[in-house]
């Protein structure tokens, strides 16, 4: 019995070595881990706190006024992201008034070009645009779920995944008065020309007006007229792709 209890304790011994000096190691580089610890903490923080007050920016946020958080101002939802015409419409809306009598309304289908075009905003009067067709693959995803239902959603390109992409053209908008003004391109053979009203924006959604005024003769009397046109865009996605 004395030799087995002996045999144990020689077995033991190393056991409660290895443990020890496993202690002692963990103990010598304790302050050196909980020094980097800490410096990842603080670096951490920093980052979030720089975010925060970019993020904060009260060209592009203001208080929501209900004490609760806040809301994008008319320039923070523009420059959001890109924009395209909305897809789940197959055009926008015309009406002509004369004499501020409506004469007639009707529907306007996007042209090959509204289509394709997307366009992306930025402070300063800086926009890029690029068409869909100049995507290295389909500008369309479709999934399915479980249940075999079809998901279909924008194809969201990565960095350098867009063939071609233009920095031409200007735009300016005056928050008082809701008035903007986009060209895209350097001629007004551009893809997009628009002078006019947004009449919705937020962050997800912009309805720009554009009213044209001219004379016209009826019966032969001269009638002051209005070509009102609306088109309505959304974002396919809300972080650009450059």
């Amino acid at each position: 019995m004395e030799k087995m209890k002996a045999n144990k304790a020689k077995k033991s011994k190393p056991t409660l070595i290895i443990q020890s000096r496993g202690k002692e190691r963990c103990h010598n580089r304790s302050p050196y881990n909980m020094r980097r610890l800490q410096l990842v903490g603080w670096i951490c923080t920093l980052g979030i706190l720089l975010s925060t007050c970019r993020n904060m920016d009260p060209q592009y946020l203001r208080p929501d006024g209900h004490g609760t958080g806040y809301v994008l101002t008319p320039l923070g939802a523009i420059v959001q992201g890109p924009w395209e015409y909305d897809p789940s419409l197959s055009g926008g809306n015309m009406s002509i008034f004369c004499n501020d009598s409506l004469l007639f309304s009707k529907k306007i289908d996007y042209s090959p070009v509204q289509k394709q075009l997307v366009f992306q905003l930025f402070q300063g009067g800086v926009l890029k645009y690029w068409y869909k067709r100049d995507y290295s693959r389909a500008p369309i995803d479709t999934s399915y779920t479980q249940n075999g239902n079809m998901v279909i959603k924008p194809y969201k390109p990565l960095p350098g995944q867009i063939k071609i992409m233009y920095s031409s053209g200007e735009w300016k908008m005056n928050a008082l008065d809701s008035s903007i003004h986009i060209k895209l391109g350097d001629s007004i053979n551009g893809p997009l020309l628009f002078e006019g009203k947004y009449t919705n924006l937020s962050a997800d959604y912009l309805a720009l007006r554009e009213t044209i005024k001219y004379d016209s003769v009826i019966n032969g009397k001269t009638t002051f007229c209005r070509k009102v046109q609306t088109f309505t865009f959304t974002h396919p996605w809300l972080d650009p792709p450059f």
